[in-house]
């Protein structure tokens, strides 16, 4: 498969190492953020529905930001303001990164941020998070249609944890490296809409689906000029 050449870096795991800053010891354990994505599209709007999971040494570092006291109890108080100051870091940032349908520029929007057992897990025990986005006023046409996405925008939500972990709690440059990032996407088409193609990924004609999976991304190509990055493009017809 031909994108597999250009947009998928393998990133090799490297064993944990401690996080000195912390005085935590990490071993038998990947650094990876995984990222298991549905789209709903309908004619006007479309979903983005988000359930991630942070594993190693990114983990810690979140719950260290949330933990405003540093008393290493999550309070429900700690997770609300948190999750209300990070959307509007990633919305202020959903704003520079719009997708187009055709040559109409539109923009995500984070609605809300799940962490249902934020207060229940242990400091080092894998972060869950779902997520989930919209896009209103999608100018779709009788007839097709095509949607562009830069791949980056995918990353945009785990890219802003890490981020401000660096900027917070010493999440270093050579963490950020050694952590993986994989994303798996599933699209789904309302009635009215029938997905035409895709690049990359297949679709499923039977349930109107389409499915991009397997892309790992490192810190290089995510850095990468956002003009030299191919686009997703799912053209689809709306009846």
């Amino acid at each position: 498969m031909k994108y597999l050449s250009v947009l998928i870096l393998i990133l090799l795991i490297f064993p944990l190492r401690c996080l000195d800053a912390h005085g935590y010891v990490f071993s038998k354990s990947n650094n990876e953020i995984r990222d298991n994505v549905r789209i709903d599209l309908y004619r006007g709007y479309l979903t983005i529905f988000y359930q991630s999971v942070y594993q190693g040494q990114i983990a810690p570092h979140i719950r260290n930001m949330i933990d405003a006291d540093a008393d290493t109890v999550l309070t429900k108080d700690e997770i609300d303001h948190f999750i209300a100051e990070y959307k509007q870091i990633v919305n202020d940032s959903l704003k520079r990164l719009p997708f187009y349908v055709g040559k109409s520029k539109v923009t995500l929007k984070l609605v809300d941020v799940f962490a249902p057992n934020l207060e229940k897990d242990s400091l080092l025990a894998p972060l869950k998070l779902e997520m989930l986005f919209s896009a209103n006023n999608l100018p779709v046409i009788d007839g097709e249609n095509e949607i562009q996405i830069d791949p980056k925008l995918f990353f945009e939500n785990s890219s802003q944890f890490v981020w401000l972990a660096k900027k917070r709690v010493d999440f270093t440059e050579q963490q950020d490296k050694v952590t993986g990032r994989y994303l798996q996407i599933k699209m789904f088409a309302s009635d009215g809409i029938k997905f035409l193609s895709t690049f990359p990924g297949r679709i499923r004609q039977k349930n109107n689906e389409i499915s991009i999976y397997g892309v790992f991304y490192d810190a290089t190509l995510l850095k990468v000029e956002q003009s030299k990055v191919p686009k997703f493009r799912i053209k689809f017809a709306g009846r």
